[in-house]
């Protein structure tokens, strides 16, 4: 199954630390077995040190994501053989109830601070777990930069012509 998870979601966590899956983003804990019953799989979740969020992934997407790390830990010791040995030990299950609820760790979270308020990010094939605060002014800074950068340029982007449909 290809995901294409895509807009943003805030969330609360419960008076348990839970938080629930939004509806749009079920797919990353829903399948179908071989009898094509529905099952609940758990997610992946990731935090690599340079970033200010969470990676989950779907079960399927986070053994397509290992695999591709493995390949990279039979060359020299190199700067993405050391990525692909931390992703590798760092990405960790987290169970999703029948509610469709999970709950981080402390471990899955490592340096990250999240508080009772999270905004979940769709990705594409993954979703990124933002503490809502953070978000907020990552986006507000990214906003600025970009507006500035179109300010500065009357050329037309890749992504303009991919929003407006000129190839």
């Amino acid at each position: 199954m290809g995901y294409l998870f895509s807009g943003s979601v805030e969330l609360t966590a419960d008076d348990k630390n839970r938080f629930r899956f939004p509806a749009k983003y079920k797919d990353a804990y829903l399948s179908y077995d071989a009898s094509n019953e529905l099952v609940i799989e758990d997610v992946y979740v990731l935090k690599m040190p340079h970033t200010n969020f969470l990676t989950v992934m779907p079960k399927k997407v986070a053994e397509s994501f290992i695999r591709q790390m493995q390949k990279l830990l039979y060359i020299n010791e190199t700067r993405d053989t050391r990525i692909a040995k931390y992703c590798i030990s760092h990405i960790e299950p987290c169970k999703v109830d029948s509610q469709g609820r999970f709950v981080i760790s402390q471990r899955q979270k490592g340096s990250l601070i999240l508080d009772k308020e999270i905004v979940m990010v769709g990705m594409g094939n993954q979703i990124e777990i933002w503490d809502k605060k953070v978000y907020e002014a990552s986006m507000a800074s990214a906003e600025e930069e970009l507006s500035a950068s179109f300010d500065e340029s009357q050329e037309r982007s890749i992504i303009d012509n991919m929003v407006i449909g000129i190839e």
